[in-house]
């Protein structure tokens, strides 16, 4: 019956019956979002039940979704778990960061070599990225906890709320890897987040007394925000639909075809920012039904807007839409896109080595993360150089302009930064370097490198500006 169900869809619709197979699980977990919510909300009583439906279900729709590969998820977990309870944290952090990498790096290998890419889009390398993110975070947070029981000082504040003082039970560790809402493709949460939403506590996740107070006085309405997951729901609709119609109409292949290559300049520019929107609509439908699911469970607050009583709930949403199509400069593009993995970077990564280094270790820990196809860190070592050149723009020059005089130039910059990330962005769709050689993005791409290695090289032999802040 399933079967025929995704064949009958498949043939009215185009898409990949493996796409069709994952839509379908990320719909039913809606379903199942809404019943926890009603069913089984967060109290004292519910607690261990909570756990065991996260695991039952979180378990069941990732069997659905990717048969026998499930056991790649236990299989790195469980020595992950080992090394957390057998070494010191500030040893336990880092194996536990490396392994959960090397794991996830076979299974971008595997997929490399795989003869099959093309016909198969959906496999297990996300849900593994994703649980490589919850693993490696949970490390990090015990090493804070074990900094605080000290009574030393974290790195930043900020790690003070997601410090764990002591290792998870297994149940709890199971429940948050498994985690139906946000297992498949995201967005990341950290662990005492996550257990905040299980057991009710949410106040615990903001920091002042006024806040909490807050919180416990409006807390239903703030665990069911009506109008957010309507935008949400919304939001899905419009990049499902949108998703719907590019599938067969356009093929990346076609960016490699002889036809394409007879067009002008203009018109492969023009194609190719057509065909890398249709292509983003997969992830923006995929993390929008996931940011719907965990409004629905009651999943996803994260504090109050600063100076305001308005709640937010960025534990939830996973891009800002025109952020990324309509930004003015490259680092609030990549601000807004999958910033649940940005979250992560920031405080396992960026601010865990030294500050000389932090943007080019997040750019590279992102590149591996992501897998080993060339074009990976060529996108990303020239968005290190577009981030790194921007701060010293700002920094060393922007300080020489008037503000009134700078809003009309956000115009003019704006195409440039969107130009990058739209080449990036094709560049995730076609792979591999030969298949670049053919739309010539290979070129711009070291062409835009050399040209910011430059620019960074002269802004930094200037002098800072007395009159930067």
């Amino acid at each position: 019956m399933a079967l025929w169900l995704l064949q009958t869809l498949h043939k009215y619709t185009s898409v990949p019956i493996d796409q069709l197979n994952f839509f379908i699980c990320q719909i039913l977990s809606i379903v199942f979002g809404f019943l926890l919510r009603a069913y089984c909300p967060p109290r004292n009583t519910n607690t261990f039940k909570r756990h065991i439906i996260e695991i039952s279900v979180g378990f069941t729709l990732i069997y659905l979704c990717y048969g026998s590969q499930v056991s790649h998820l236990l299989y790195q977990a469980i020595p992950s778990y080992l090394m957390m309870v057998l070494l010191p944290p500030h040893l336990a952090q880092y194996g536990v960061l490396l392994f959960t990498m090397a794991y996830l790096s076979g299974a971008h290998i595997t997929r490399m070599l795989s003869t099959d890419l093309r016909n198969s889009v959906v496999d297990v390398t996300a849900p593994l990225m994703v649980q490589t993110q919850k693993l490696s975070s949970i490390a990090f947070n015990l090493y804070d906890g074990d900094i605080l029981k000290r009574g030393q000082k974290t790195a930043r504040s900020i790690h003070e709320l997601h410090a764990i003082s002591e290792r998870p039970r297994l149940l709890h560790l199971l429940s948050y890897l498994l985690c139906y809402q946000n297992s498949m493709v995201g967005p990341f949460v950290f662990f005492s987040d996550y257990l905040c939403f299980i057991e009710g506590r949410e106040e615990d996740q903001v920091t002042t007394e006024e806040d909490r107070d807050l919180f416990i006085k409006h807390k239903e309405d703030i665990r069911t925000p009506k109008r957010v997951l309507k935008n949400q729901l919304l939001c899905a609709l419009f990049h499902t639909s949108l998703l719907v119609y590019a599938t067969g109409r356009y093929n990346p292949q076609y960016f490699i075809s002889e036809e394409f290559q007879r067009l002008g300049i203009f018109r492969k520019y023009f194609w190719l920012t057509l065909g890398c929107f249709y292509f983003r609509q997969r992830f923006y439908c995929a993390w929008a039904i996931s940011a719907t699911t965990m409004l629905a469970a009651g999943f996803g607050f994260s504090g109050f807007k600063p100076g305001t009583a308005e709640p937010e709930y960025r534990n939830a949403i996973n891009i800002r839409f025109f952020d990324i199509e309509l930004g003015t400069n490259t680092k609030g593009m990549f601000d807004g896109w999958n910033i649940g993995t940005t979250r992560w970077l920031r405080e396992c990564v960026y601010d865990r080595v030294p500050k000389q280094f932090s943007v080019v270790a997040v750019f590279f820990v992102s590149a591996f993360w992501h897998g080993f196809y060339p074009v990976y860190y060529l996108c990303f070592l020239t968005a290190a150089l577009l981030t790194s050149t921007g701060r010293l723009c700002r920094r060393r020059l922007r300080p020489f302009f008037h503000r009134k005089l700078l809003e009309p130039l956000h115009v003019q910059y704006t195409n440039p930064p969107l130009s990058d990330v739209l080449s990036q962005l094709s560049g995730r769709r076609l792979l591999t370097v030969e298949q670049w050689e053919c739309t010539q993005v290979l070129g711009k791409f070291l062409l835009s490198g050399a040209c910011c290695t430059t620019d960074y090289l002269l802004l930094a032999a200037l002098p800072d500006s007395e009159y930067h802040t």
